[in-house]
């Protein structure tokens, strides 16, 4: 995260709409076919889509550390977010 303030924009400007890449809802269809709990996969699914588009200094640090972690696509609605 230091390294995406360090070289990132203005955190204010920052969106909070994390693309999602579908493997956690691949990973949740799965074990729900066999009957395996899996609570925590289904609870941070869950969260992330709580996060997205609300202008709240948390929902910008789970899009920022997604982003940099995971390499997942920050945007809001139809545009995609560029770094600069």
């Amino acid at each position: 995260m230091h390294d995406a303030f360090e070289n990132g924009p203005d955190f204010s400007e920052l969106p909070t709409y994390v693309e999602d890449t579908g493997e956690v809802k691949w990973v949740l269809e799965w074990a729900l076919r066999r009957d395996i709990p899996s609570p925590v996969i289904s609870e941070s699914q869950e969260a992330l889509m709580a996060y997205r588009d609300l202008e709240w200094p948390a929902a910008k640090a789970v899009a920022l550390l997604r982003h940099e972690y995971g390499g997942h696509p920050l945007h809001r609605a139809e545009e995609q977010f560029v770094r600069t």
